[in-house]
């Protein structure tokens, strides 16, 4: 509980819509590989998910810091002073459209374009008011090291490799013995009763 409100606070000015998506890459990351290989593979042991649950959280979780999905500030501050500079030009360019403009239509396309970019310009001059202070991101980089947006494409294949290679340098006799039994168990249901007798 206490590590949660850590990390939100820390988390704090962060894309909350990516997050979320992020936390189940990570889920998936730590999860999937460990739940499809003991449902189909009889080698699959606890050091095998062990290792792979470790592995896939670690490398999701460090690929999200590093990614794109984390704000940058700088890049945004240089974004938004990019819009700034670009103002007065483009706004003497639609000032001399709207004078030249001749019927109705075109006049309030004008106009439509100038209030877009007012807004455009109120964004870009919060951003820089927002990231004054700030230069770079959570971890302390300045742009993303990791050019993929989703963790998952790196973190569950490794994911699966953790597993498999724990799996197979912890023996466990007892797991390769109770292979079958399980097997048939969870395809069944037969002796399911006596799993809950355990």
């Amino acid at each position: 509980m206490k590590l949660g409100i850590v990390i939100g606070i820390a988390a704090k000015g962060q894309n909350v819509a990516h997050l979320v998506a992020l936390a189940f890459a990570v889920a998936a990351s730590a999860n999937f590989p460990c739940v499809l290989l003991t449902l189909y593979w009889k080698r699959c042991n606890t050091g095998g998910i062990v290792l792979g649950m470790i592995v896939g959280t670690l490398t999701a979780i460090g690929l999200v810091l590093v990614s794109p999905n984390m704000t940058y500030p700088k890049l945004i501050k240089a974004a938004a002073q990019k819009v700034v500079d670009a103002v007065p030009a483009k706004e003497s360019n639609l000032t001399a459209d709207l004078a030249a403009a001749t019927d109705d239509a075109a006049k309030t396309k004008t106009r439509n374009a100038l209030v877009a970019m007012q807004k455009e310009v109120a964004i870009a001059k919060g951003n820089l008011d927002k990231f004054k202070s700030e230069e770079t991101s959570l971890v302390g980089l300045e742009k993303p090291l990791f050019d993929l947006r989703n963790p998952g494409l790196i973190s569950i294949p490794l994911g699966f490799l953790a597993v498999i290679l724990g799996s197979l340098l912890y023996r466990d006799k007892r797991a390769e013995d109770m292979w079958d039994e399980l097997y048939v168990r969870q395809n069944t249901g037969i002796l399911a009763a006596k799993a809950a007798a355990h």
